[in-house]
């Protein structure tokens, strides 16, 4: 069977990076292919969910998070053991470890083509600087190289950051990202080369196949409300909290500590289908995060977002994609402004994201078939 090796965030103790690195392994695996996660230790990505890993900007937030590290430990220890099954379980990880570019560039892998993505895999200031592991820039001869529904997280790059991303992804055969700012972007870029706008993984699989994933899940007697957030955001806690009162419905959040005023439970410990089955059986699902939404969508929940200040083009993208982006609110006043119970018409939705998603899936399709006619 033919080898592809993927590389992408798999360490990053991040349901969104986890799943979606699940989703693309899974999708190429059924066209006839052995996926292969490259093995690389990115320490950069690692020491952002290192249990004792507490740099900040300045001393006292050093200290602080030092001591809510040890606080916290079990909680955190708890979670890093979930991570760590779900990646022996589901994720296919090539044996041989990498911890530098340079191990990487000496003894490439072997396999008929290298893919990068999804995830932010272009976003320098997640990567310390573009890394050559996620633009491909190893591996010799007639391997192809493909990006797969790469993101670089932001909608707006300097000059100085276009010409770098330009010069790391000019080597690779098959281009696609997963927004359309960044279309635009790197299409401007690489004048001479298709680019192509392309869904995240976790949307190439429909709500029957992560069900699937889901068996050992029963549904939750309490219904509740899902609060999920990636980025700290005051107006986004009024806002749930302001639902909860609305409605009645306790909250399901993800924190370390309770922060909210009506809690259910906290969900910090869930591993990565647990986060998906959880918002499969919420009433309601506000969040920060593209995969919170992301998922939401699959599974047709009533859902509110904040887009994150900083990387917030992905989701919007998404919502005007799919002709949703009411569902988006920047402000507790905006939020209180909207019907919070309003509908979602999943039947228009559905059509369009199954137009997009046979898009995606044939884009793919065809980039692996054209590593097959370099043979």
């Amino acid at each position: 069977m033919r080898k592809a090796v993927i590389t992408t965030f798999f360490k990053a103790e991040n349901y969104g990076a986890a799943l979606q690195a699940y989703a693309l392994e899974d999708i190429i695996q059924k066209r006839n292919y052995k996926p292969e996660i490259l093995n690389y230790r990115d320490a950069a990505i690692e020491d952002l969910y290192n249990i004792f890993y507490f740099k900040r900007e300045t001393f006292y937030l050093s200290i602080r998070a030092f001591l809510g590290n040890i606080i916290f430990y079990r909680r955190n220890r708890k979670r890093h053991l979930k991570f760590q099954e779900f990646q022996r379980d589901f994720l296919k990880i090539g044996e041989r470890e990498y911890r530098s570019a340079e191990d990487v560039k000496r003894n490439p892998p072997n396999a008929d083509i290298y893919i990068t993505g999804s995830d932010q895999v272009w976003n320098a200031s997640i990567t310390e600087g573009l890394s050559d592991i996620y633009t491909l820039n190893f591996g010799e001869g007639q391997i192809k190289k493909v990006a797969y529904a790469a993101s670089i997280g932001s909608g707006i790059l300097s000059q100085s950051e276009k010409e770098n991303l330009k010069e790391k992804i000019s080597g690779i055969d098959c281009v696609s990202v997963r927004e359309l700012t960044a279309g635009q972007i790197v299409g401007d870029l690489l004048p001479l080369k298709p680019v192509a706008v392309t869904l995240d993984p976790v949307l190439l699989r429909n709500q029957e196949e992560w069900e699937a994933n889901l068996t050992f899940n029963k549904r939750k007697k309490d219904k509740y409300i899902l609060a999920y957030h990636v980025e700290e955001d005051e107006e986004y806690r009024k806002a749930v909290n302001a639902l909860s009162q609305m409605t009645g419905l306790k909250i399901l959040h993800f924190d370390r500590r309770n922060r909210f005023c009506n809690a259910l439970k906290s969900a910090y410990t869930a591993g990565p289908l647990e986060f998906v089955s959880l918002i499969q059986h919420a009433e309601y699902v506000i969040t920060t995060s593209f995969h919170g939404t992301a998922f939401s969508i699959i599974f047709h929940k009533k859902f509110w977002v904040f887009p994150h200040r900083q990387t917030g083009s992905r989701v919007n993208d998404l919502l005007s994609l799919l002709g949703i982006s009411e569902r988006a609110v920047q402000t507790f006043e905006e939020f209180s402004s909207k019907d919070y119970d309003s509908e979602i018409d999943y039947v228009r939705v559905e059509k369009i994201l199954t137009q997009e998603r046979k898009k995606s899936l044939e884009w793919l399709e065809n980039a692996l078939k054209k590593s097959d006619d370099l043979k």
